[in-house]
């Protein structure tokens, strides 16, 4: 009787295969394009000591206040009265525009604060949209000024001296004074 040969089992080579993963993970990085998101820009006021709190009274008709306010169920107020988000703009539009012709509403654009304050318990989309909607009127108020459309007026260049200066006048006759107050825990109304 022959002794049995052993038979040899082939393998495969797998001493390249970290190489090979390595250089996939490298090519996946170099060739994969990553989304830049800008977020919104905003500067944040600083935190203050609550000992250097400085306080400054100025003496604002409250006709020429527009408060908007957003409670935790994602209602919203404007001049004390229930809007939807969608009517909100026109509403801002109105109040800065009235030049005194209607007492309920702003004396001059120049006067006219809107001040907004947000429920901690507010929706985040709900926030933006009504911030949206407040600027949005800025935006529909200056276009109209300087006699454009508002896809036109935001397509004006900050680079270009004479649309920076246009945009400058805009916003001389119609200052955007947006007040934004701390969020608040208030609930329902």
């Amino acid at each position: 009787m022959k002794p049995r040969k052993k038979r040899v089992q082939e393998e495969v080579n797998s001493s390249s295969m970290a190489d090979i993963a390595f250089l996939l993970l490298i090519f996946f990085l170099v060739s994969t394009e990553m989304p830049n998101e800008k977020g919104l820009n905003f500067t944040l006021p600083k935190k203050q000591d609550k000992n250097e709190v400085e306080v400054v009274e100025t003496k604002i008709n409250k006709r020429n206040v527009f408060g908007v306010i957003v409670n935790s169920n994602n209602d919203v107020l404007a001049k004390e009265e229930p809007v939807k988000i969608e009517d909100l703009r026109a509403k801002a539009i109105a109040f800065i525009t009235n030049e005194g012709k209607d007492e309920n509403l702003s004396d001059d654009p120049s006067k006219a604060i809107i001040t907004l304050r947000i429920d901690r318990g507010t929706k985040y989309q709900t926030y933006i949209e009504v911030q949206d909607a407040l600027l949005g009127a800025y935006n529909k108020i200056w276009a109209d000024y300087l006699g454009m459309s508002e896809q036109r007026f935001l397509a004006l260049d900050d680079k270009n001296h004479e649309h920076v200066a246009m945009k400058s006048r805009a916003r001389k006759a119609f200052p955007f004074l947006l007040s934004k107050m701390e969020p608040n825990d208030f609930g329902n109304y």
